[in-house]
Order: structure tokens, then C-alpha cells, then sequence
């Protein structure tokens, strides 16, 4: 399939620019998230975007359902992807 497949590489995406877009989505959705928490979203998924979002939908949608504590969220899937 790769011989059929074009494949393109892209520079990976700078840490302070994940959390700034990261920001920006928390204060869209009206969801207060420490910065701190979302630096270290970043850091966990190695700065993918997408990795990133998905574990800040993760942590809006608890957060919204249940008013949850993003920082014991956030702890809960760093110790997830430490095993």
C-alpha cells in the first residue's frame, strides 16, 4: 500500500504552540484548565495535536458532567499512559 501512498512528513509542532491552541479551545468552551495542566497534555503526547485534543475533550467533558478536578482528571491519564 505504501508504494501506492504519497507520504508526507510534517515538523512537529512546538510545545508553546500546542498549549496556546489548547487555551484558546478551554476559553471558547468557557472550561478553566490550569496552564500548568496544559502544558503537561503536551508534554505527555509528545506535542501531537491530536493526542492533545483528545485528552482535552477528555478532561472538558468530565469537567462538565461532574465539575471534576482537571488536575486529579489529568492524573488519572498520565497514570493510564504510564503503564
Amino acid at each position: 500500500m505504501r508504494s501506492k501512498a504519497i507520504v508526507v512528513y510534517f515538523k512537529p509542532i512546538e510545545s508553546d504552540k500546542i498549549v496556546k491552541r489548547l487555551k484558546e479551545i478551554t476559553d471558547q468552551e468557557k472550561v478553566y484548565i490550569e496552564n500548568e495542566v496544559l502544558v503537561k497534555i503536551a508534554e505527555i503526547t509528545g506535542c501531537d495535536i491530536r493526542g492533545s485534543l483528545s485528552i482535552l475533550e477528555y478532561i472538558c467533558r468530565s469537567k462538565k458532567q461532574n465539575n471534576a478536578n482537571p488536575k486529579g482528571t489529568f492524573l488519572s491519564i498520565k497514570n493510564l499512559s504510564a503503564n
